[in-house]
């Protein structure tokens, strides 16, 4: 039963990459105002009714599906014992250890936002979800701490992040195991420059 259920998984996680593609490409081609579910949804060789089963507007189509910060990881998250930061990037890590990235997609987003930067404020709105949930469990672990103070290290992280996800689009000889640790190097030369 199990091994049916992750095949499901499997190809309903295909189905949403596969519609998120077509968008991403047609934007790319046609521009944003050109594009409709309808032309989304033939490219993705599906019908505009599966479409809606996937996504409800062409703009969660062109971020394709987030996946929130599991229960289990905010749990590991309150046991660990580590460096706040260290902490809250281990909750990412684990967050996209469970995700399989397409390169050539997220090369593809970098392109689109180069031509469209309008388009910014929709794809920065799940990172904004991960930013609340990691601010969230920041106060857990700092409870007197400023909260602006926690909102900037939050902001820290996800940026790291974002910032390791360009890098990582160009470069093939980086691991998605790296993204983090790349992220966590970034923050560390930030740490630097503060101090110099």
């Amino acid at each position: 039963m199990a091994e049916t259920s992750t095949l499901r998984d499997r190809r309903r996680h295909q189905t949403e990459r596969e519609i998120q593609r077509a968008a991403v490409s047609l934007a790319i081609e046609q521009g944003y105002c050109a594009l409709t579910t309808d032309l989304i949804a033939t490219r993705a060789g599906i019908s505009l009714r599966t479409f809606f089963n996937y996504y409800p507007n062409k703009d969660a189509a062109l971020v394709g599906p987030f996946t929130p910060i599991s229960e289990e990881s905010k749990q590991l998250f309150r046991e660990a014992t580590g460096t706040l930061i260290d902490d809250l990037f281990d909750v990412v890590a684990r967050q996209l250890a469970a995700k399989s990235l397409d390169r050539e997609l997220i090369s593809m987003i970098g392109e689109l936002l180069e031509t469209s930067p309008e388009l910014l404020a929709i794809y920065h709105a799940p990172l904004e979800k991960v930013h609340n949930d990691l601010v969230a469990l920041a106060q857990e672990r700092a409870p007197s701490e400023d909260l602006h103070a926690l909102h900037l290290l939050a902001h820290t992280v996800t940026y790291a992040v974002s910032t390791a996800f360009h890098r990582w689009a160009t470069d093939d000889a980086m691991t998605q195991d790296q993204l983090v640790v790349q992220a966590r190097s970034y923050v560390d030369r930030l740490g630097l420059l503060l101090k110099s």
